[in-house]
């Protein structure tokens, strides 16, 4: 039987949080016996082309990039282009997971600088977040709802 790839993107002006996020999912898509395609874009300006150009199953998205700029108004974008998508944002600060909820994001997670002994790696995102966007991402694929 042929993998499923789901197509993900990660927008993250950091690189290590980008890359801890980006090994954590890639993780999570294997648990589910699915391939990950991965796109990496640190900069407000490409993020919105992106989006404005192409689909994607899973998008991870930090509240501020460089700058000071906040992520929020592309969740319109986001949720206008592709409203099946699973996106969620990351932030070190709770009044702007607060606001990517407001903004209609289907979550938003507190950043977890926690270090993981087993991978060398950050967390980033905990256990039970990720247990929330794996179960969404199980029910999309078991009702063949993902538009990618």
């Amino acid at each position: 039987m042929e993998r499923r790839i789901i197509r993900v993107l990660i927008i993250e002006d950091e690189k290590d949080v980008s890359l801890a996020i980006l090994r954590i999912l890639k993780k999570m898509l294997e648990s589910l016996s699915l391939e990950g395609e991965f796109c990496r874009i640190t900069k407000y300006e490409d993020a919105s082309l992106k989006l404005e150009s192409e689909k994607y199953d899973l998008i991870s998205l930090d509240g501020i990039l460089g700058n000071n700029q906040s992520t929020y108004p592309l969740v319109k974008k986001i949720l206008d282009f592709n409203p099946e998508v699973i996106a969620f944002s990351l932030s070190s600060d709770y009044e702007q997971v607060q606001t990517a909820l407001n903004f209609g994001l289907q979550f938003g997670f507190l950043k977890d600088f926690d270090y993981d002994l087993e991978t060398g790696d950050y967390r980033i995102i905990t256990a039970n977040d990720l247990q929330k966007i794996k179960e969404v991402l199980e029910n999309k694929i078991n009702s063949n709802n993902l538009k990618s």
